[in-house]
């Protein structure tokens, strides 16, 4: 049966459960009393709370308004968008700034002579190397002006010509960057006149025959105030029909250091640069680092001796000087340090001294012109001062090569390991072993027998017989290349023989081959030297001139004395613009001959000796040398990036070019240093042919040596990216060969070379021509002069000329409210810092200038500071809310009277009211630029006074707000207790006293509000602890009462079952006595 349960008693008839819990819910008001405490108090949390949450609100705020990059926000306008658009950032210089866009980055772009067919018709009837550069390999000089008049520069202006005949033009320099430019722009003029670029300025003549008018001759004048044809150096009178200007290409000291040395600079170490040795048996050492003039330099060196040692300029202007000031008998001498080339780069490393002076080399080349030192990659010429050097010739002994080492083939390591003749231990002739292997793109092999062979000539021979068309083998620029002329999957490979065979690691043509070209080292033969300087040029007429080159410095000293001498020739640059080339004048029908005078052979190192029956020669490149440590990754067209490294051992390591390098960017010995501190078995330094890096491999193991990317492409511009199976050095030089194969096609040719890595897009277009309408089209693939190129075409007459040259951007601009303009290049049509704290976008050229404004950005002020306010007003506004008393509601705000707030809104309104007598600035008191309390006791804000307070000056309202932000944020670092440091008490600006009153409030451990909302929770939790025991004791006391009346229940039921027993026996016992 089912159970059925009542509240009531059965018996008592009693709602005991009634009554419990009348008894209970009185037991319950103590919890109920407690509970209604913690309901406060939790109402009093949470609103404490809320405003910890906007005080920490107004916190940031206030931050804001304590940082330079609120104040330091600028508006960047510019007065054409269509010419150049400018971008600020915090910081930048405030101003007007006049630029004028002279040009735009481009790219070179070189065209051929036209051919009746692209893709049938052969460019060549046998293989031909063609080589490509950087035109850095040029021997030409393209002098900016701001580097004449030692660094001063050329003022910039008008000038006005005048002609014999009266005629008046007028030339404007202010956008015209080199003397070049200034010797073009006046013979555009359409005058009767012609100036051109001499050693060291300028030459303007008249054309006229001056016998005719006498009194008339070339006049040129300034255009308003600025002296521009002073700074020419063309203010002299004339002379003969013209003037010659004097010479503007010296040193002084505002020039750059970059400037050196055909711009190849000096290159400073991590410490001190140069020591010194003076007379008086005392010495210093100096640190150039961070210098960028050279008057800097001499006051360094000044600074650093205490004025025992000076540094100027030699008395021609063209090198430096050292002088001794110290009196004793001591010897006078410097030297450098390792890991800086700056006794190199200031011209002292082959210095003379005498008496005290040391007089240092050459270190300005000509203004149009190079200095030959650089030539044959740093060797320089033998004649004038540089290494010893041996022609190179088909008939140059294989004994010879290397310096006399010669080549090693199998046989003769046979013979060598067989000094004493035994059977079968080497004899002449071949061997049938392979001396050299070589692998072509389709997949073929040949192997090479070259025991037996014992000139250049029959080396030559026997390796095309043996590659049989699908591979040249060249004789170019002293060294063996091989070219590959296949197409295929496979690589184009060369190794030695069988056995460790030593041929291709001796011609330095080992291993896997980039762009389909082997190209080997330097061959080097042995002789006798000779350092003769006269060449004697027999011209087609019969006549015969020695000319003496004994003390040329610069490739134009060269050109000069060949056309001064009388000898019946022209002398200019080749048509590449690498070396010197003759053109026969005499009129004659005989041969030019040229050769070198006994004990000579300039004639041949220049490229010019032999018997040239067109008249005409193009002289060899000179092979200039512009890679050195000094050189900077920029100047190459390479940006920096990260690469890995591996060596044969397979041990690893990782370069970074954005890592510690200097400020102007990183240079070739960065990248040498980067790579030599690995500690693997690779070592770097520059080539031989001082025209990029060599990587040499020391290591054992037989791991292919990888450079690989990983950010950026700086391995693969530099020419040493990829992946080098059997090589033991790898070249990356910036010297590309590029083959046209044995019937080769123009379209052949353009593939080739775009797939060389010479960073140039070849492709074949069609003019439309009648006849020949299809010519080779050549284009660097990046923009800006590091990425222009020379072309050499081995003798396929191309006849290539430039459509467009490689240049830098070109801007002139000025300083505040304008002012002469300072000639800014770029490799981008960025111009990024020229003023500081913006980027000036170059759109198109121009000769108007553009305005660039830049100001301070009050409404940037403003909107910082109305922030504040509205939080401030926020927060005010519910503080009232929760301190309020309504009488006719007998409603109470949740913290009326609550200290904490009191403490708050005081502190806060004081902050804000007070004004700040300990600043120094125009402004003491927030009222002064416009904020003030109203009647509301609200902060108000008068925006239009704001921005008026902060172009009046900007300063005072930033120190208004932020003055001693820095302490500030450095006493919030002590500990707590730890006392300040002595002296006065710190001046605050508002924010920051705010930012340090709200840290004061609200900090986590120690702050007013947030200990005041710990209170509360640590109240609430002991009313919670103090509630679940008296709940406890509620609930044993409603067990305890159900426990008795259930007990008076059962008593009543059995008072109720004794009842009802004697009701019957009484029944029964009248039942009983009446029967």
């Amino acid at each position: 049966m089912g159970q059925f349960a009542s509240s009531v008693g059965l018996v008592s008839g009693i709602n005991s459960a009634e009554i419990i819990d009348q008894l209970i819910a009185i037991e319950r008001r103590g919890v109920d009393r407690v509970e209604a405490r913690n309901a406060e108090l939790e109402e009093t949390q949470t609103a404490l709370n809320e405003v910890s949450a906007k005080l920490l609100s107004i916190k940031l705020d206030a931050a804001k308004l304590t940082r330079p990059t609120t104040f330091n926000k600028t508006t960047a306008t510019s007065s054409n968008e269509e010419v150049a658009t400018v971008t600020g950032s915090a910081g930048a210089a405030a101003g007007d700034y006049q630029v004028t866009v002279n040009r735009l980055v481009s790219s070179q772009q070189t065209v051929s002579r036209g051919f009746a067919n692209a893709s049938t018709q052969a460019v060549a009837p046998e293989p031909r190397l063609l080589a490509f550069s950087r035109n850095g390999s040029k021997l030409t000089n393209d002098t900016p002006l701001e580097a004449l008049n030692g660094g001063l520069g050329v003022e910039r202006g008008q000038i006005k010509i005048i002609d014999h005949t009266q005629k008046t033009r007028t030339l404007d320099l202010s956008g015209i960057a080199s003397l070049q430019e200034v010797a073009d722009g006046i013979n555009a003029l359409q005058l009767a006149v012609e100036a051109e670029v001499t050693e060291g300025g300028l030459r303007v003549s008249n054309l006229s025959n001056l016998s005719q008018t006498p009194e008339r001759t070339v006049q040129l004048i300034n255009v308003g105030e600025a002296d521009v044809v002073g700074s020419l150096g063309l203010d002299g009178p004339p002379v003969n029909g013209e003037i010659v200007g004097r010479d503007l290409n010296t040193l002084g000291r505002e020039t750059d250091l970059a400037s050196l040395r055909d711009g190849r600079g000096v290159r400073f170490g991590a410490g001190d640069d140069l020591t010194f040795t003076t007379s008086g048996g005392d010495g210093f050492s100096v640190d150039l680092s961070g210098a960028a003039t050279l008057g800097e330099v001499f006051d360094r060196i000044d600074e650093a001796g205490e004025g025992r040692v000076s540094l100027a300029v030699r008395a021609d202007g063209r090198g430096l000087e050292l002088t001794d000031r110290t009196a004793g008998g001591g010897g006078f001498g410097v030297s450098g340090t390792p890991g800086s080339d700056a006794l190199a780069g200031l011209g002292l490393a082959e210095a003379t001294a005498s008496a005290g002076t040391i007089t240092g080399e050459r270190i300005r080349g000509g203004v149009g012109s190079k200095l030959l030192g650089p030539a044959f990659g740093g060797r320089g010429l033998a004649a004038l001062g540089g290494a010893a050097y041996v022609p190179l010739s088909g008939d140059t002994a294989l004994a010879d090569l290397f310096g006399g080492a010669g080549l090693t083939t199998s046989n003769q390591a046979a013979a060598a390991a067989n000094p004493l003749g035994l059977p079968g231990g080497g004899t002449p002739g071949a061997d049938g072993v392979a001396d050299l292997i070589v692998e072509t793109a389709d997949g073929s092999a040949f192997e090479l027998d070259l025991d037996g062979l014992d000139t250049l000539d029959a080396l030559l021979g026997s390796i095309n017989a043996g590659l049989g068309g699908k591979a040249t083998a060249f004789l170019q620029d002293d060294r063996l290349i091989l070219a590959d002329h296949t197409e295929g999957e496979g690589a184009f490979a060369v190794s030695g023989g069988p056995d460790g065979g030593r041929v291709a690691a001796e011609l330095g043509l080992a291993g896997t081959a980039r762009g389909g070209t082997a190209v080997g080292r330097l061959l080097d033969p042995s002789g006798a030297e000779a350092r003769g300087s006269q060449v004697q040029i027999r011209n087609a007429a019969g006549g015969v001139t020695v000319v003496d080159f004994a003390g040329a410095e610069t490739a134009d000293d060269l050109i000069d004395r060949i056309n001064a001498a009388g000898a019946g020739v022209q002398a200019r640059l080749n048509s590449v613009g690498d070396g010197i080339a003759l053109i026969d004048r005499s009129g004659g029908d005989e041969a030019l001959r040229v050769s070198s005078v006994t004990g000579g052979v300039l004639a041949e190192q220049l490229g010019l000796a032999g018997e040239h029956r067109s008249g005409r020669v193009q002289g060899r490149s000179l092979q200039y040398g512009f890679a050195e440590a000094g050189t900077t990754l920029q100047s190459l067209g390479v940006d920096a990036g990260t690469f890995t490294i591996q060596d044969a051992d397979g041990r690893r390591g990782t370069i970074d070019l954005t890592d510690g390098v200097p400020e102007s960017g990183a240079t070739l010995g960065d990248v040498i240093a980067k790579i030599n501190a690995q500690g693997i078995a690779l070592s770097a330094r520059i080539n031989d042919t001082g025209d990029g890096l060599l990587i040499e491999s020391t290591g054992s193991g037989a791991n292919a040596i990888e450079i690989v990317d990983v950010e950026g492409t700086a391995a693969a511009a530099l020419r040493i990216g990829g992946s080098f199976e059997g090589a033991s050095v790898i070249d990356g030089s910036l010297r590309t060969y590029v083959a046209s194969g044995p019937g080769g096609t123009l379209q052949d040719l353009a593939q080739a070379i775009s797939a060389s890595g010479a960073g140039i897009d070849a492709s074949v277009v069609n003019d439309g021509t009648a006849g020949r309408p299809f010519r080779l089209s050549l284009t660097g693939s990046r923009a800006g002069s590091a990425h222009g190129f020379t072309l050499d075409d081995g003798g396929l007459a191309l006849r290539a000329e430039n459509l467009s040259e490689a240049r830098d951007a070109l801007a002139y601009v000025g300083g505040v409210g304008g002012g002469q303009g300072v000639a800014v290049t770029s490799t981008s049509n960025q111009l990024v810092g020229v003023v500081p704290g913006a980027t000036i976008d170059l759109l198109r050229a121009s000769d108007e200038p553009v305005t660039i404004n830049l100001a301070a950005d009050g409404g940037a002020v403003t909107e910082s500071v109305t922030a504040f306010v509205e939080g401030f007003n926020d927060l005010t506004s519910r503080l009232d809310e929760l301190d309020s008393y309504d009488a006719e509601t007998d409603t109470r705000g949740v913290l009326l009277g609550d200290p904490t707030v009191q403490r708050v809104r005081s502190s806060l309104y004081n902050a804000v009211i007070n004004p700040n007598a300990g600043l120094t600035g125009r402004y003491k008191s927030l009222s002064e630029i416009g904020i003030t309390v109203g009647s509301d006791a609200k902060l108000e804000i008068d925006s239009e006074k704001l921005e008026a307070a902060y172009a009046t000056d900007p300063a005072s309202v930033e120190q208004l707000f932020a003055f001693g932000a820095t302490e500030a944020a450095e006493a919030a670092l002590r500990e707590p207790g730890e006392p300040a440091p002595a002296g006065p008490t710190p001046t605050y600006g508002i924010a920051v006293e705010i930012n340090n009153l709200l840290d004061a409030l609200t900090d986590v451990q120690f702050g007013s509000v947030q200990s005041r909302i710990d209170t509360l929770d640590r109240q609430i939790r002991q009313n919670n602890e103090r509630i679940d025991r008296l709940n406890v004791n509620v609930d044993r006391k409603r067990e305890r009462l159900q426990e008795e009346f259930a007990g008076l229940e059962g008593v009543l039921a059995g008072l109720q079952d004794q009842s009802a027993s004697l009701g019957t026996l009484s029944q029964l016992a009248s039942q009983s006595s009446g029967g």
